[in-house]
C-alpha cells in the first residue's frame, strides 16, 4: 500500500484530507529513508499522530523497531489504545504494539506474597536497625494485599497498577514493587510469573514501542537497551519533544545530603555484620568497607563546616550558588567522590557475590540481603553521582554545570545546631547529555515533533538545547496548522501601567480595574492565564463576590475537577471564567463554547530565579552575549504561543484573544512576540 492508497481509505473512513498532514508524512518518509533526523512543528489540528503514523507503517523495514516516546503516561494509552488500534482497522495493516513502563509501574510477586510478614526482623537488622521490632503490616493494608493476590491469582489482574480500578496507597504500592537493584532476575522463584519480565520479553517482540520521555532518558542513561531495544535496532518518534531538553535536565540532577548521609553510612556499617556473616564473606573484605565508611564518616563534618562558614555569606534566595569551586570544597568534593566510589564498587562485589552463588532456595534471608543491598547501593550511587557531577569539569562550548547547596534543619544534628546542607548538581543543557548519550548512537534516524517548537520563528534555540547543532542530518520543517485564525482576534486594550521595575503592584492594581469590562457579557467559557499565584490571587480577591461567584480559581480544586466542573457550568448555560496559571497552558483542551475568550495577563517571561536558569544566564552575559535576547525572549516566545494555543482547538472554533500586557506593542521585541503566533485578526489600541 503506498500513501496515497491510506490517504483514500483514511477518506472512506471520514477522516479530513489535511495539505499539512500530507506534507508531514512525506517529511516522516524522507527522514526513515535517509535516516536521517527530522524535526517537526506541526500547527495545531494538523494531525501530528496520524502523519507520523502512516509513512513508518507503510514503509518501515520488517526488524526495525518504532519507538514512540511521549510526555506523559496518558499520551502513550491514547497511542496505544486508540491511534493505533484505528490505524490498524482502517488500513488493514497487522502490526504489535506495547506500552513500556518503569519497573514500579509492576507489582513484585516475590513482595506481594511475602507481605503479609511484613518487616523482618532479618532485613531490620540488615538495615542496621538490630533494637528494632519487626513491623507487622496493618490490617487494612493486609486486606488490599490479599485482594491483588487473588485478583492475580484468578487471571483478572496482570500485575500492572495502571490496570487496577481500586486505588492503592502509595506507600503500600512502593512496598510490593522493586527495582532494579533490589530485583534477584531469574534467581527469583516468580521470574516465569513476573509482571514485569513478562511485559519486557512482550516489548522485545513488539513492532512498536510506546513509551514516554523519562523512561527512554533512562535507557538512554544506561546506555540503551537496559529498559527499551538498542538504539541501533529502532526509529525514534518523539511527540511533544519540546519537553525532551527540560526533562532532560531534571533526569540529569543529583543531590545528596551532607551529615544526614551519616544515618545510612551507620546502618550500613551495622548491617555488613548479619550480611558477612549471612554469605561467609572474608573478614578483609568487610574490614575494606567498614574503613571506607569511615574515610566517608570523617569527611562530612569538615565539608560541613566549609559550608557552614561560607553559607550566610554567598547565599542569594535560599541557595550558595557555585559558579567557580572555591579550592576548599573542590577538593572536598573530591576525596567524597573518590571515596564513595570504592564503596559502591564493593557493594556491587558483593551483590554479584550473592546473585551469583545463592537464590532463596539455598539462603533463608536471600530476599532481605538483596533488598537491603539495594537500599544502600541506591544511596551510594546518589552520592557519588553527586560529588562527582560536582567536581566535573565543565563542558566546553555549552552551559556549564550548575553547583548550588542549600540548607535543611535537622533535630538530630544536635551538635551542628540542627542545620544540615543538601549539595546539588545539575547541567543545564541537555546538550552536554544527549550527543553521546543518545543522538551519536543512532544508526536509523528519528523524527521531533510538537506543536510548538521555533520560538520567534526559528527552529535555533530548540536545536542548540538538545544538542543537535553540529549534525548536518538535519532537517527542518513547519507546517502550519489548517484552522481559520483570521476569524478570530487578538485584542492589544489600553493600559496605562507597564508590569517592570517598581511597578508591578500598579499593574496588579490596573489588571483588576479592567478585567470587569475585558469580561463583560461573556457568555461562554473563558480562560484567564496568569503567571504568578500572587498575581492571580491578588486580582481574584480585588475582584469581589460577584465576579468570585463565576470564577473556578487554581488551587482551590484539583484541575481535573475544575475542568468537569466548568465544561458542566457551561453546558448548562451558565458562565464559567477560569484564573489558571502555566499549567493551564499546555494540553488543556477546552474546544467550542468552553473557551471562546483566553486573557493572558502578563507576558510570560521567566525571571531567572533558580539555580540551574541563574548558572546557565550567568554563563551567556560572561561570554558577552544577551542573555534576554538568546534566552529569556525564545522561552517567552514558546510560553505565550502555548497561551494562545487554548483559544483554538478544532476547525469551527472562534473566540479572541486579549493581552493586557502593552511591552507587546511598546517594546522592540513585541513585534517579534506577536509576528510568531498565528494570524489573527489584530486590534491593537
Amino acid at each position: 500500500m503506498n500513501l496515497q492508497e491510506a490517504l483514500d481509505k483514511l477518506k472512506e473512513a471520514k477522516f479530513e484530507e489535511r495539505s499539512g498532514q500530507k506534507q508531514m508524512m512525506l517529511a516522516v518518509g524522507e527522514a526513515l529513508n535517509k535516516k536521517t533526523i527530522a524535526i517537526i512543528e506541526g500547527g495545531t489540528g494538523i494531525g501530528k499522530t496520524f502523519a507520523y503514523l502512516i509513512p513508518i507503517l507503510l514503509q518501515r523495514p520488517e526488524k526495525l523497531k518504532l519507538v514512540i516516546s511521549t510526555a506523559t503516561v496518558s499520551l502513550q494509552e491514547q497511542l496505544a489504545q486508540h491511534d493505533l488500534p484505528n490505524l490498524s482497522k482502517i488500513l488493514g495493516l497487522k502490526f504489535t504494539a506495547e506500552i513500556a513502563k518503569g519497573r514500579r509501574r509492576y507489582v513484585c510477586l516475590n513482595k506481594l506474597y511475602n507481605y503479609e510478614q511484613g518487616i523482618s526482623q532479618s532485613e531490620l537488622n540488615l538495615l542496621g536497625f538490630s533494637e528494632s521490632k519487626a513491623q507487622q503490616p496493618k490490617k487494612e493494608e493486609q486486606a488490599l494485599v490479599n485482594e491483588l493476590i487473588d485478583k492475580h491469582e484468578s487471571k483478572r489482574w496482570n500485575g500492572d497498577r495502571d490496570q487496577l480500578h481500586a486505588a492503592i496507597p502509595d506507600p503500600l504500592w512502593r512496598s510490593v514493587t522493586t527495582d532494579a537493584v533490589g530485583c534477584s532476575n531469574k534467581r527469583c522463584s516468580f521470574y516465569n510469573d513476573c509482571s514485569f519480565f513478562q511485559a519486557k520479553r512482550r516489548l522485545y517482540q513488539a513492532d512498536i514501542i510506546v513509551t514516554n520521555h523519562d523512561l527512554l532518558l533512562s535507557d538512554i542513561e544506561l546506555g540503551t537497551g537496559a529498559l527499551l531495544p538498542p538504539a541501533e535496532d529502532c526509529f525514534y518518534v518523539i511527540d511533544e519533544a519540546h519537553h525532551l531538553a527540560s526533562k532532560a535536565i531534571q533526569h540529569f540532577t543529583a543531590y545528596t545530603g551532607v551529615m544526614s548521609a551519616n544515618d545510612w553510612l551507620d546502618q550500613l556499617h551495622k548491617g555488613m555484620k548479619s550480611i558477612q556473616l549471612s554469605l561467609k564473606l572474608d573478614a578483609g573484605t568487610v574490614t575494606q568497607i567498614e574503613n571506607t565508611i569511615k574515610e566517608v564518616k570523617l569527611s562530612l563534618p569538615i565539608l560541613r563546616d566549609i559550608i557552614s562558614a561560607n553559607f550566610s555569606l554567598y547565599q542569594r534566595d535560599s541557595f550558595w550558588l557555585l559558579p567557580v569551586l572555591p579550592t576548599g570544597l573542590r577538593e572536598s568534593f573530591q576525596d567524597l567522590a573518590q571515596t564513595s566510589q570504592k564503596l559502591q564498587l564493593a557493594l556491587y562485589t558483593i551483590r554479584k557475590t550473592l546473585t551469583e552463588k545463592h537464590d532463596e532456595r539455598t539462603l533463608s534471608d536471600y530476599d532481605s540481603i538483596l533488598s537491603a543491598l539495594g537500599y544502600f547501593i541506591s544511596r551510594t550511587e546518589d552520592f557519588t553521582r553527586t560529588f562527582t557531577l560536582l567536581c566535573s569539569k565543565d563542558p566546553e562550548g555549552i552551559p556549564p554545570i550548575a553547583r548550588w547547596i542549600t540548607s535543611k534543619e535537622d533535630d538530630k544534628l544536635k551538635n551542628y545546631q540542627g542545620q544540615d546542607y543538601i549539595c546539588h548538581a545539575a547541567m543545564t543543557s541537555a546538550a552536554s547529555m544527549l550527543p553521546n548519550y543518545f543522538w551519536d548512537k543512532l544508526q536509523h534516524g528519528a523524527v521531533l515533533c510538537s506543536a510548538t517548537l521555533r520560538a520567534l520563528g526559528k527552529f535555533d534555540d530548540f536545536i542548540e538545547n538538545a544538542g543537535l547543532q553540529y549534525y548536518p542530518h538535519i532537517k527542518t520543517f513547519a507546517f502550519a496548522s489548517p484552522f481559520p485564525y483570521e476569524l478570530s482576534h487578538l485584542i492589544v486594550p489600553l493600559l496605562k501601567v507597564l508590569p517592570e521595575g517598581d511597578k508591578s503592584d500598579a499593574f496588579i492594581d490596573e489588571v483588576a480595574d479592567i478585567l470587569p469590562e475585558v469580561l463583560k457579557d461573556e457568555k461562554h467559557g473563558t480562560l484567564v492565564l496568569f503567571t504568578s499565584k500572587v498575581m492571580m490571587d491578588t486580582v481574584y480577591e480585588r475582584l469581589g463576590k460577584k465576579w468570585q461567584k463565576q470564577i473556578l480559581l487554581q488551587g482551590t480544586q484539583p484541575k481535573h475537577h475544575m475542568i468537569d466542573t466548568h465544561k458542566r457550568l457551561i453546558d448548562d448555560g451558565h458562565t464559567s471564567i477560569i484564573f489558571g496559571l502555566q499549567s493551564f497552558a499546555e494540553g488543556v483542551d477546552l474546544p467550542g463554547n468552553y473557551c471562546r475568550h483566553v486573557v493572558i495577563t502578563k507576558l510570560p517571561f521567566s525571571v531567572p530565579s533558580g539555580p540551574i536558569e541563574k548558572t546557565r544566564v550567568g554563563w551567556l552575559e560572561a561570554q558577552g552575549r544577551n542573555a534576554f535576547m538568546e534566552h529569556t525572549l525564545p522561552e517567552a516566545s514558546i510560553r505565550l504561543t502555548q497561551f494562545v494555543g487554548r483559544l483554538i482547538r478544532t476547525h469551527t472554533d472562534t473566540g479572541r484573544i486579549t493581552i493586557l500586557d502593552r511591552r507587546v506593542v511598546l517594546r522592540r521585541y513585541g513585534k517579534q512576540l506577536l509576528d510568531s503566533l498565528p494570524p489573527f485578526t489584530r486590534q491593537i489600541s
